[in-house]
């Protein structure tokens, strides 16, 4: 997570020292932030006990974070890249950095879905039938390993 603030130190820096590409760089921060409040409202939850009272209400906002956070950054952004990487003025400063940020957010991205995975999966049985059928081809009689 540092990683992250770093690199928006570093690229708010880096546009005000060159003074081009701001635009981009205030879509990006757009994208990337506005999946905070909901970040925050989670934190306010749990550290009020609200999530340990009513982990309805702590699992709705954790969706919410997921869906935001997979729209904005992962939709989204997929296709606001895509536009920026086949648009000619971009130089390969800009263009590398788009990658990097938008890479991290993929990061960012697997590690909330695995998340949600570990703290909701057996909860709902999301993958209960996967591993049963998944056990049923494994365990097809054959033993002698061939």
């Amino acid at each position: 997570m540092i990683f992250h603030h770093i690199l928006s130190i570093v690229g708010n820096g880096f546009v005000l020292y060159r003074g081009i590409n701001g635009t981009e760089l205030m879509a990006t921060l757009l994208g990337t932030e506005i999946t905070n409040p909901i970040l925050q409202l989670r934190w306010f939850l749990r550290s009020a006990g609200v999530s340990a009272q009513c982990p309805t209400t702590a699992m709705t906002v954790d969706f919410c974070f997921l869906i935001v956070f997979t729209l904005m950054r992962i939709c989204i952004g997929s296709v606001l890249l895509y536009s920026y990487l086949r648009h000619p003025s971009p130089d390969w400063i800009a263009r590398f950095a788009s990658v990097v940020i938008y890479g991290l957010g993929w990061v960012f991205w697997y590690s909330i879905v695995c998340y949600a995975i570990k703290k909701y999966g057996r909860k709902f049985n999301f993958f209960h039938i996967h591993y049963q059928k998944a056990g049923d081809l494994n365990n097809s009689g054959n033993t002698t390993g061939r």
